[in-house]
């Protein structure tokens, strides 16, 4: 690694989201409780990337 150009690196992520989450927590009025089912998870899940590449002009 010490012999490549840090100007020839290019650095990759990848990261996902599930759409069809159900909520964990509720919110109802003082001193009532909420009652709710839980449904089945039937979300898409979508994935991201991302490249980061230094640029030297940019940095000060």
């Amino acid at each position: 690694m010490k012999d490549i150009d840090p100007e020839n690196l290019v650095f990759l992520d990848e990261t996902g989201v599930m759409l069809g989450l159900a909520r964990t927590h509720a919110r109802s009025q003082r001193g009532t409780r909420v009652y709710d089912l839980k449904p089945f998870y039937r979300g898409s899940k979508v994935t991201a990337i991302g490249a980061i590449k230094l640029l030297r002009s940019l940095i000060v």
